[in-house]
């Protein structure tokens, strides 16, 4: 079953991006927090942009409303980013060359799978700072009541892919492989 091996497959990838990303420091201060997110935005802007061609022509999910740039950027402006300094963030240069709707499909369970550990990171930055979805923690949010079926239904999609494409899984794998190693790159060097 392809999410057990994309579990399997990107568990050292996924550890070394949680350290890359270090939420120990990140958390520290508003400040720390108001940097962790121009991080994200850096990499999930252009990640999306080049998930976009592959992703809107599925019928089995709807793209759009899975992108993360409007919470990260609604994030930002909460904390005081005007539309200038959002469109001077750096933006990751680095990523996976997504070739496929295989390659989009294991790049989209990198972004998607973050919405589940992010919701712990919400309740922390709603205790320490009294940020909410609405004030601040958008991003961390996810999908708020509905991460978990927005989970499942990305689940049931990939492994539905999957099944009628199994000589895709090695491409699903490596492309969720890549894009952890492209946010682990950029976050160190951010």
């Amino acid at each position: 079953m392809i999410m057990a091996e994309l579990k399997d497959r990107t568990r050292d990838c996924h550890a070394r991006v949680e350290k890359a990303v270090n939420l120990s420091t990140a958390l520290r201060s508003i400040d720390d927090y108001a940097r962790l997110l121009v991080g994200f935005h850096g990499v999930y802007c252009p990640l999306e942009a080049s998930l976009a061609p592959w992703m809107r022509a599925r019928g089995d999910i709807v793209f759009d409303e899975r992108c993360k740039r409007s919470w990260l950027e609604a994030d930002l402006q909460f904390l005081g980013y005007d539309s200038q300094t959002l469109g001077d963030i750096s933006r990751c240069s680095r990523l996976p060359r997504i070739r496929s709707s295989a390659g989009a499909w294991g790049c989209l369970y990198v972004l998607e799978g973050s919405t589940l550990g992010g919701q712990v990171i919400q309740r922390q930055v709603a205790e320490w700072y009294g940020l909410t979805p609405e004030r601040g923690a958008a991003f961390f949010s996810g999908y708020r009541d509905r991460t978990a079926a927005m989970w499942q239904q990305f689940k049931l999609s990939v492994t539905d892919y999957s099944r009628q494409h199994p000589e895709s899984t090695g491409e699903i794998v490596q492309a969720a492989q890549e894009t952890f190693q492209a946010i682990e790159g950029w976050f160190h060097e951010c």
